[in-house]
């Protein structure tokens, strides 16, 4: 809402799976149509704004950074001076996007590419956070480039599917964060590409600086075309090369400033010379021959997991929670995963879960601390000021955890802890803020198949996120609830069936007769002798409708002979031939041949349906031909126990809850008072 209000966007263009009813709503597939292919006359200057990308704000806002036509079109130029662009497009023949609308890096690879004829292969959300599912896709395109921040291509270089594909690259743009230099010796191993550290701000229109990797040497390196920089200390005095001061960034590619901010705008944006200029916060210094080292950021502003985090934005976001004084956030090492961790006293004891709670509902969840610490003050300084700097690590109550209570859990327990070498956690732990990734998700799901027998997907895991949740689908689809009983619950659509003819019982709609005639004559005992095997071979066409204590349910019957129930007449009248069922009583089927040319047959539809019934026939025909044929891997009845349970999962119980709140909304605005 925040962005929508500041932006006074005049259109916001959705799909029917968003949740957004404005007035200012256009869907996606009405664009799709292209009903109106002419061009709008429209006057543009090159410092018209093009693009509006909201980032983390320091006021407990998101700002709106300014991008126009200029800046875009100059950072995708594509001429030898600009050096990632060009190298980009004339050595690559298709280049992968992983990167999400929201993040400023999407504009790269959406018109570095696509603007300068370059084809671009957008991934899926699966293909962008699954790294086997992205190998499939460089495989599928013969993809020759991407880009990733540091942090997830490091995970993914630990697989050898990843090393394989890096190997058939030949451009690897890489940015977000900082640079490790242990990314420059592990890529280099496994690929011949050109490896490019891109450095700069969203303010800078996606980035200012590029440095092609030849060694684990880390620098911003160059400025790329029409840009030039600035270190400058805190009075705005330019430094001499090896000293430390702010990096300012000026040219082509700065921002008009940030929407409806004219504050924040006039302390970072500047004109020198009259060149515009942008106070980038890092902190670096230059060497003789002019080329940028980073040496960190000058504020509160961190990067972690390669997204962007005002700290203070968290820090304001803790302090408008009831009797909390004062606060600060930082990011700690705990059990060599880095943390979000919030300190704070308050007048009072402060209820965690409550203060938890309201971040979850202020913050976005990658900003949500993973430790709250409350102190009665912060250490001091000799000279009497706060010392943010000696900050005790935060205690992990191990009276949170819950242990794991049955096998399933205590399975994913030891599996989970394997994977990640901890054992301080409980099954209610999110198990991302204990150092879970996308690469270990892998691991964790491969595990999950090979010790339970049970298949779940990395997005089913990103949602899940604690131990108690996983186990509770996996309990969905443990094998040793499908033994075989004699009744079975009807599934929704045979219920809506059942009670629609038991209105009617003389009511046709639900047969589904059937005729073959043979313009060759059959042998008769042959076909039926077919059919009886083929029905023995779905048991399922057996069941009955019956009614115990007040429910209905399908009875097995595996043993019921049905040699009796396949007649074999010399002739019949077809009218007479379709008739309703008597559900309780059953069989739903009936087969009658006549003579060796005509073979009349009628189901039920509450236990198949045309697609089954070809099926069916498929295979009674392969049967009577000799010829091989697959038995079916899932009958009617784990069909119907397999709905049961997932409407006893969370995540149906999840969209249940949604669509009742629709309703609800509904029936709340058409209420008669």
């Amino acid at each position: 809402n925040q962005i929508l209000e500041d932006s006074d966007s005049k259109f916001v263009i959705t799909s029917s799976e968003i949740d957004y009813e404005g007035e200012n709503r256009i869907g996606v597939d009405e664009l799709l149509a292209e009903s109106d292919d002419s061009n709008p006359q429209i006057n543009l200057t090159p410092d018209n704004l093009c693009f509006l990308i909201y980032t983390s704000g320091s006021t407990g806002k998101p700002k709106g950074v300014m991008i126009t036509h200029k800046g875009i079109s100059n950072y995708i130029a594509n001429v030898e001076e600009n050096v990632p662009i060009y190298e980009l497009n004339h050595k690559c023949n298709k280049f992968i996007s992983i990167s999400t609308v929201s993040f400023i890096v999407f504009l790269r690879e959406i018109f570095g590419t696509i603007l300068n004829g370059l084809p671009v292969v957008f991934a899926n959300d699966e293909q962008s956070i699954d790294p086997l599912e992205l190998v499939d896709l460089f495989k599928k395109t013969d993809a020759e480039g991407f880009g990733s921040t540091p942090t997830r291509l490091l995970e993914y270089l630990q697989l050898e599917e990843i090393q394989e594909v890096v190997g058939k690259c030949n451009v690897i743009i890489v940015g977000g964060e900082g640079f490790p230099p242990v990314l420059f010796d592990r890529l280099s191993k496994y690929t011949k590409a050109d490896i490019y550290n891109s450095y700069g701000p969203t303010e800078v229109t996606i980035a200012s600086h590029y440095k092609l990797m030849d060694s684990p040497k880390v620098t911003a390196g160059w400025p790329m075309l029409n840009v030039v920089d600035k270190v400058m200390d805190i009075d705005g005095n330019q430094l001499p090369a090896y000293v430390s001061g702010e990096i300012y960034v000026g040219g082509a590619g700065i921002a008009r400033g940030y929407l409806n901010n004219p504050e924040q705008t006039e302390k970072v944006f500047m004109q020198l010379n009259d060149i515009p200029y942008y106070n980038t916060g890092d902190l670096g210094k230059k060497d003789d021959n002019g080329e940028l080292y980073v040496l960190g950021r000058n504020d509160t502003q961190i990067k972690l997991r390669g997204l962007r985090i005002e700290l203070s934005e968290i820090e304001g976001a803790i302090a408008n929670y009831e009797n909390v004084t004062l606060t600060k956030v930082v990011v700690k090492k705990i059990n060599s995963i880095e943390h979000l961790c919030a300190y704070f006293t308050a007048t009072t004891e402060i209820d965690m879960a409550g203060l938890k709670q309201h971040l979850i509902d202020s913050l976005p969840e990658y900003m949500v601390p993973s430790y709250f610490t409350q102190l009665n003050e912060f250490p001091k300084t000799p000279n009497g000021k706060t010392d943010f700097k000696n900050l005790p690590d935060p205690e992990i109550d191990v009276d949170e955890f819950i242990k794991p209570r049955n096998d399933i859990e205590q399975e994913l327990f030891n599996i989970v802890s394997e994977i990640l070498g901890i054992d301080e956690f409980g099954v209610n732990t999110d198990l991302f803020s204990i150092g879970l990734t996308y690469l270990s998700v892998i691991k964790l799901t491969s595990a999950i198949y090979n010790n339970l027998n049970a298949q779940l997907n990395v997005t089913e895991i990103l949602s899940y996120k604690t131990i108690e949740k996983i186990a509770s689908e996996i309990k969905i689809t443990d094998e040793g609830t499908s033994d075989v009983q004699e009744l079975y619950p009807l599934t929704s659509n045979q219920l809506g069936v059942y009670f629609d003819c038991i209105k009617d019982p003389n009511n046709l709609a639900y047969n589904l007769p059937k005729k073959m005639e043979f313009s060759e004559g059959i042998n008769a005992e042959k076909l039926k002798s077919s059919i009886i095997t083929a029905i023995n071979n779905h048991p399922y066409l057996k069941t009955r409708i019956v009614m115990e204590n007040g429910e209905v349910y399908q009875q097995r019957r595996d043993n019921l002979k049905v040699d009796d129930l396949i007649e074999i007449v010399d002739s019949a009248n077809e009218n007479d031939f379709v008739k309703p069922f008597k559900l309780d009583e059953g069989p739903l089927f009936r087969f009658k041949i006549v003579g060796n040319s005509v073979l009349l047959a009628d189901f039920h539809h509450i236990i198949v349906d045309g697609t089954s019934l070809n099926i069916l026939f498929d295979e009674i025909a392969k049967i009577y031909d000799g010829k091989e044929y697959e038995l079916e891997e899932l009958d009617g009845f784990e069909y119907c126990l397999n709905e049961i349970k997932t409407e006893q999962s969370s995540l149906y119980k999840e969209a249940e809850l949604f669509f009742f709140n629709k309703i609800k909304e509904f029936d709340e605005a058409t209420l008669i008072t």
